[in-house]
């Protein structure tokens, strides 16, 4: 039976179509009407068909409309927007230290366009307008963002190209790897948003206070937000650290800290429960319904710096840049990892063979601190998370 049964939703195929038009027509003609495909009336049938099955497809995509998990693109997005999540638009990378050499007044307009120095078609917009005010050259640093969206890799050193030539700039780079930027949401990650997001809002369960810390849809402050754990000790003795019968709000708000103390303090003393004590090495101001002012602890997650040593076995195919290529696939790999994620030693190698003339990698070494010697997988902690860095990968 098709249509919307017990089971749920079931699509008549191209071929029942067909075999129920034909039952009909029989039906109203006599057993002996002819619809076979090579007939006149079979070839408008199968017409008539095709389209009814597209019908058939629409329906079963709009019944599919109510179920997170089966919703798709535009479906997906109007489901959870219903309930306050949003599917989250691509953002180009971003040089957070991008140095500019500028003469005695000298000024960078808003746009101004940086190239990257082995790829042209990277392009990154000053956002300006830069002014040196002083009487004499500077080096003045600002940020620039990509004109393309995605993760697009620039490494420290690498924007340095001046495509909008401007009286009094002479010279720019970027002091430090690009943050990278994000693709629109895919599916997947916009149900586990939605998902995230919905666990408990507004009550006082840790997957409620971590939901509101992630809730950049009804706070924008929170849009810098990439992870958050909370912890709480339920016992009556301090555990690691922690006093009891109290919570910590573990906060990844990127490698430069960019949500405000005090509106991360607001939203954990919103939504944790009353009389409920707070831990932390970070504090933020908030106020209750009566006015008053009250210290909130809170952590920021402690940033492990990964040190990678690496050789490569390579051929004719292997590019000029391509050690850059290297650092920039081995610092892609990393880019998603959250609070807490062990560092995968096959998973960061295996990027490297991603670049065109890499056909080995001999050695691979990693640690947490300089000159590493280890090849195991490294455990950051609990309340820690790996950072890769261009300056930190050495190919030797």
């Amino acid at each position: 039976m098709a249509g919307v049964t017990p089971q749920g939703f079931v699509k008549k195929t191209l071929e029942e179509i067909l075999t129920d038009v034909g039952d009909r027509q029989r039906a109203v003609f006599g057993a002996a009407f002819d619809t076979s495909p090579n007939t006149a009336m079979g070839q408008l049938n199968a017409t008539f068909a095709s389209a009814f099955a597209e019908a058939w497809e629409v329906l079963e995509e709009a019944f599919h409309g109510f179920d997170p998990d089966a919703a798709a693109d535009y479906l997906l997005t109007v489901l959870a927007g219903l309930t306050g999540t949003q599917r989250r638009a691509a953002t180009g990378s971003l040089s957070r230290y991008q140095r500019l050499s500028l003469n005695a007044g000298a000024t960078v307009p808003d746009g101004a366009l940086i190239a990257h120095s082995a790829r042209p078609d990277i392009l990154f917009a000053v956002s300006g307008p830069i002014t040196n005010p002083l009487g004499v050259p500077a080096l003045i640093e600002c940020e620039a963002v990509c004109t393309q969206t995605g993760p697009i890799s620039a490494l420290a050193g690498s924007l340095t190209v001046i495509v909008n030539a401007v009286s009094g700039w002479t010279a720019t780079t970027n002091l430090q790897d690009a943050v990278l930027g994000r693709d629109v949401d895919t599916d997947a990650i916009l149900r586990q948003r939605r998902e995230d997001q919905l666990s408990l809002r507004g009550g006082s369960t840790l997957s409620a206070i971590k939901a509101d810390l992630l809730d950049v849809e009804n706070e924008p402050g929170l849009s810098g937000m990439r992870d958050v754990t909370v912890l709480e000790n339920t016992s009556d003795v301090v555990v690691d650290g922690m006093s009891p019968h109290s919570i910590e709000a573990l906060i990844d708000d990127g490698d430069v800290p960019s949500v405000s103390d005090d509106l991360i303090a607001q939203i954990v003393f919103d939504s944790k429960a009353a009389g409920i004590a707070t831990n932390g090495s970070s504090n933020g101001t908030a106020t209750d319904e009566n006015g008053d002012s009250h210290t909130v602890l809170f952590s920021r997650v402690t940033l492990r710096p990964v040190y990678i040593d690496i050789a490569l076995t390579t051929t004719s195919d292997f590019p000029v840049n391509g050690n850059d290529l290297v650092k920039e696939a081995l610092i892609a790999s990393g880019a998603d990892y959250r609070i807490g994620d062990l560092v995968i030693a096959l998973h960061m190698r295996a990027a490297a063979l991603s670049v065109a003339g890499v056909v080995d990698v001999p050695t691979f070494e990693l640690d947490f601190t300089p000159a590493p010697a280890a090849t195991a997988n490294l455990v950051p902690g609990t309340r820690a998370r790996a950072t890769f860095a261009s300056a930190n990968i050495t190919i030797l």
